[in-house]
């Protein structure tokens, strides 16, 4: 099924009656339940397929309450091999995090993977419409017809669905139980968490109790971000009550987002709403000032040699952002100096500073695991601070990641420093 005859499928387009059956027009003499019987064991050799390509198939399951982001690296005898993702990098123009296999494994059964995640293996831009409506056909039969109209709708937007746009249509109609006589058109979606755009095809009637389903979920995520900016608009700049629990970038975006991601829902037309945004709006972009201002004016004691107060003056500026690893970096960095490291890291004039920027490296890590220079970090810091099995972890850590194998030049660098580090340990 996954790899049909696409020319026979296209030929059948071409000459079937313009409103004939969708399973028919894509399945020549095959029925609906054949294709969803074909599916799965095609799984495989598609998922084979895939993994000689540079974007890995991923998931996102719960495990132990736990919500991991897994890639496929190996299919085995027993089931699929995941890898667990950690955080990598940031994609600055989605204020998104990237994310890279990280040491996990885990292997899962291909009956255990959420029909939806299985979705997201097929990108419409990159598949055939013939392989769409298979996964579509799939998806229904697994009651997840939301996800089969979410890839419909995406392939409907397709040149190459032109001959079959009537037909998904009605195959949709009758799935869903759409009243006789029903159009449905394009809705936009948006995932605020993931700022990611979506579409369904729905009626108006159905648009209509979709918003009212989502007013729900608009009402919740405005007590969320609420709960985010910290519950605290009143306070000057940089002085309030909590700190932020995301990056204030990230928690701004969500803000601009919200109107359009609940458009035409109660809660977002609502002025009350309206009103709450706005503050939030606010508190955020005067935090985020108030960063940039007191971060010049933190500098300006670093140059002055005041290297106490520039440290101390970045820690406060921290608890604004704390979840910001570009400012923690700043921060760590700001507490190194003021230790007064000396002598390739043997001793330090203010064990304690040395220890303060230890930690805020290993802060770093939690957000990117596989941060070499960060490791190097942490170790030099507690190796300054007189913490040598703290400073020898990290080390020994920073070898066994690059070990036998080929390294990048940043990787041999960071390899070359725990060396060397190592050697004053002994």
């Amino acid at each position: 099924m996954l790899r049909p005859a696409l020319v026979c499928a296209l030929l059948a387009l071409a000459i079937e009656p313009l409103h004939a059956d969708l399973i028919e027009r894509c399945f020549p003499g095959k029925t609906e339940a054949d294709v969803v019987q074909a599916f799965e064991p095609g799984l495989p050799a598609f998922l084979a397929a895939r993994l000689k390509e540079v974007e890995k198939p991923r998931i996102r399951i719960e495990q132990a309450r736990r919500k991991l982001n897994l890639e496929l690296v190996q299919i085995k005898e027993d089931g699929l091999e995941f890898a667990e993702l950690v955080r990598y990098g940031w994609y600055k123009d989605k204020l998104l995090y990237s994310f890279q296999p990280g040491d996990s494994k885990l292997t899962l059964k291909l009956a255990d993977i959420p029909p939806a995640q299985v979705a997201a293996w097929f990108n419409t831009k990159y598949r055939s419409p013939v392989e769409t409506v298979g996964l579509a056909a799939w998806l229904a039969s697994k009651d997840e017809l939301v996800a089969a109209n979410a890839k419909l709708a995406e392939l409907m937007e397709d040149q190459r669905a032109e001959p079959i746009r009537a037909d998904i249509k009605a195959w949709l109609a009758a799935k869903h139980g759409w009243p006789e006589g029903s159009e449905p058109d394009l809705v936009k979606t948006h995932d605020l968490r993931e700022n990611a755009d979506g579409r369904l095809l729905l009626p108006a009637a159905q648009a209509a109790e979709r918003l009212k389903q989502l007013d729900k979920d608009a009402a919740d995520m405005l007590k969320e971000l609420r709960a985010l900016q910290g519950g605290d608009v009143r306070s000057a700049a940089g002085a309030r009550r909590n700190s932020p629990g995301i990056r204030l970038d990230v928690l701004k975006s969500r803000l601009e987002r919200f109107p359009a991601a609940y458009a035409g829902t109660v809660t977002a037309e609502h002025k009350n709403t309206r009103k709450t945004l706005d503050e939030l709006l606010a508190a955020v972009n005067a935090d985020m000032g108030w960063i940039e201002i007191q971060g010049f004016k933190a500098d300006r004691l670093g140059i002055e040699k005041d290297l106490a107060g520039c440290a101390d003056a970045w820690m406060t500026i921290l608890r604004a952002d704390p979840r910001n690893p570009e400012l923690i970096s700043k921060v760590a960095t700001a507490q190194y100096e003021a230790a007064g490291v000396r002598d390739n890291g043997i001793k330090s004039e203010k064990p304690e500073r040395a220890i303060k920027s230890a930690e805020l490296w290993e802060k770093m890590l939690e957000i990117y695991p596989l941060l070499l220079m960060a490791r190097n970090y942490a170790g030099l810091n507690y190796m300054a601070a007189g913490r040598k099995d703290k400073a020898k972890a990290h080390f020994e850590e920073v070898l066994r990641r690059t070990e036998g194998r080929e390294l990048a030049e940043t990787e041999q660098k960071n390899r070359e420093f725990a060396e060397a580090r190592m050697k004053s340990l002994k």
